[in-house]
Order: structure tokens, then sequence, then C-alpha cells
């Protein structure tokens, strides 16, 4: 009897199959049925020192633990080795309320109960927008258009801040603006009086860091920072930092001296993009808690 070619070459293929399937089911049950065995009395080599140490990610909020309580309010700072206390401080996050205001960020309209005003981050006499076209750093800033008189003016809060009484805290930001104006810097907390203000009589129109600290008079889960343009023209922010002022090159105080015991213990690997802060963790750790680089 003749077969047909094709027939043949499919009968092959399904009985290498069922044999196939029938190895693996040998392998699997000799695996099964594996031991190993270890004489402790016949070391056969040296493990190196150096394959043991450390490792620092940015999981969970190992890193910077604001950024990663995203869920709660925004900026509020539950942990992490990074002492930064913003979110979103480059403008990058995109604007998820479509109010023209970075999401880490609010504008002063909501936080004055004037929301309605803004539509599509316009309002009678400013505009919100992110600009990816003209930044400081990292691809995008907060951008406040302004117009009217003198007089007028736009601001933007981060709010959930939190602060500790009798703690200092610094804080900058890169400005630049067009046209004639000024900028200022507030801090507060939810319902109280401002704690401290920083004004900025004269911003250029090229990129400058603007700096400010203040003392914390209270304990509070709802401080405030606020930046604020005055006068016609557009101001440009971008790259803000707000940390505690005993801050290690970046490094929360408290979280470098926990780590100490187990820092000294080297090597130490570190994320392949880490921030200079953790490029500085291994050296700073192993001082003084007290000597504030």
């Amino acid at each position: 009897m003749r077969l047909d070619n094709r027939f043949v070459q499919v009968g092959v293929v399904a009985l290498a199959a069922v044999a196939l399937a029938g190895a693996v089911r040998k392998s699997t049950a000799k695996q099964d049925s594996a031991t190993i065995e270890v004489d402790v009395s016949k070391p056969v080599g040296t493990v190196s020192k150096y394959l043991f140490g450390q490792n620092v990610e940015h999981e969970h909020g190992a890193i910077s633990g604001g950024e990663q309580n995203m869920h709660l309010e925004h900026g509020f700072h539950t942990g992490g080795l990074w002492a930064e206390m913003l979110r979103d401080r480059k403008f990058e996050e995109g604007d998820l309320d479509g109010d023209g205001v970075a999401s880490g960020w609010v504008p002063e309209e909501r936080v004055a109960n004037r929301y309605e005003e803004l539509v599509g981050g316009r309002g009678p006499s400013r505009r919100y927008r992110i600009d990816h076209a003209e930044y400081y750093g990292g691809g995008a800033s907060q951008a406040m258009e302004i117009y009217g008189d003198g007089s007028s003016h736009a601001s933007i809060y981060q709010v959930g801040l939190h602060f500790s009484k009798g703690r200092q805290y610094t804080f900058y930001v890169y400005l630049k603006r067009s046209g004639k104006g000024s900028a200022w810097v507030e801090f507060d907390s939810l319902g109280r009086s401002v704690y401290s203000r920083q004004e900025f009589p004269s911003v250029s129109e090229q990129w400058n860091k603007y700096s400010a600290q203040f003392t914390a008079p209270e304990d509070t889960d709802h401080g405030r920072v606020r930046i604020a343009g005055q006068g016609p023209g557009v101001l440009w922010v971008d790259s803000a930092s707000l940390m505690p002022a005993d801050n290690l090159r970046g490094m929360r105080a408290d979280v470098v001296a926990a780590m100490k015991p187990v820092v000294r213990q080297k090597p130490i690997r570190l994320p392949n993009q880490a921030d200079q802060c953790l490029r500085d963790l291994p050296q700073v750790a192993v001082r003084s808690a007290d000597d504030r680089l």
C-alpha cells in the first residue's frame, strides 16, 4: 500500500512528541528523587569576601520616600534615604488635573477655593502651563503667564508637607522670566499664619538659583510651600528643592545614622543611575553624624 508523504511526516512528528513527553516524565521523576550530598570535611576552594555586600535600589520608597507616596497628600514624605521633601520637583509628571499645573503641585485658585476660575489652566489674569521647550533641567518647567498691571500675580503650592517644630529647612528653586516683575516663596501650614516669606525683587531673563530658609514654629502634617510671581510677563519655575537643613549631602541624617553599621560592612552596590547623594553614601555613613558635609 502506498502512503501519502504528508501523512507519514505527520505520523513521525506525533510519535516523536509522544516519546519526548515520556522522556520528560521520566526526567521529572528522576529530579523529584534527586539528592545532594555535601562533605564539609573536604573544602574545594575559598569564597572571596568581595562576593558579599549590600544592595541599595529605588524600590518601595527606599530612596525617594515622598515620590513613592503618591496615593496620599501631595509631597508627604514618609521615608527614604533622600532628604528631598518635594514631589515632582522638576515638573515632569504631567498635568493630570488639566489645570495647567504639574501633578505634584496645585494652583493658588484651588487653595483659595476659586478653582472654578480656571478653565484649561486659564484664569482672568493668568495662565498655567507645562513648558517642554523652556526648562533648566529634566525636560519641563512650570510656566505662569501673568496679564494685567503690576499687581497681577499667580502662584503654585505644594501641600501636605511635614514640618517639625524647631527644625530648620532649606529651599531653593531655579527661576527665569520675561517682562519686568518679581517673585517670592512662602512657607506656612494650612489655616495658620505664614512662617516665612522670601522676596526675589528682580528675576533675571536667564535661569538663576534663588534660595530661602526657615525654622518651623510648630509640628504639622499640613505644611505648604508657595512659589509666586508678580507683574505682567511669564515666570518659569524649575528644579525646586526643600530639605531639612541637617541633611548630609542630600541624604537624611537619621537614615544615614541608622545605616552606619550596615554600610561599614563594605562593599555596597548602588543603583545603576544613582544620584550623587547615593554615590556619597559610603563616605558619609562612616563619618560622624555631627560632621555636616
